[in-house]
């Protein structure tokens, strides 16, 4: 009896829980920066993101990893680029105008994190909202993007080392 009793008061318990969403209920300021914290540790590893990285989802091509708090759902990616082989990202889709207010949510929950960002805006031709947010130039990077459909989060684990003769 005492096991279902507790069994009932815990579900109870996770239900009252709130549910956060970077569209309408952002998570507060501490438990985003701890998460995101994480991630921005896991990224500067020598084998970055491992101490995230979940289970291989091969039908998708990605792996299952920590999420930040109000995210859909957050996964990392092997990539072929000349900076970086790993990417942690979260993103969200709808209409640009109903992600505006989530892209806001997040520009503040990520400015906010740090008091030493260096902040670099960015917009191009194509009405695309960017910032990135970084430490130095060997530091990981946050990179948050709006475009019509789609707001982003990434982190980038620092740049590879570039090899003596120029090449990567």
């Amino acid at each position: 009896m005492n096991r279902r009793l507790f069994l009932i008061v815990a579900a109870l318990a996770i239900a009252a829980q709130p549910r956060y969403s970077w569209r309408s209920n952002p998570p507060p300021q501490g438990e985003f920066s701890l998460a995101l914290a994480r991630v921005w540790a896991a990224a500067a590893q020598a084998d970055p993101f491992q101490s995230i990285r979940g289970e291989a989802d091969a039908q998708a091509g990605n792996w299952h990893t920590l999420s930040l708090p109000g995210s859909s759902g957050c996964r990392l990616y092997r990539v072929a680029r000349a900076m970086h082989d790993w990417e942690y990202r979260c993103s969200l889709t709808g209409p640009k105008a109903e992600l505006a207010p989530a892209y806001r949510n997040v520009q503040r929950l990520v400015h906010d994190w740090r008091d030493d960002w260096k902040v670099r805006p960015s917009h191009n031709v194509y009405g695309n909202t960017t910032w990135f947010f970084y430490e130095g130039v060997n530091s990981p990077v946050v990179y948050l993007n709006l475009t019509t459909d789609t707001l982003t989060l990434a982190v980038y684990p620092p740049p590879k080392p570039r090899q003596a003769n120029g090449s990567e």
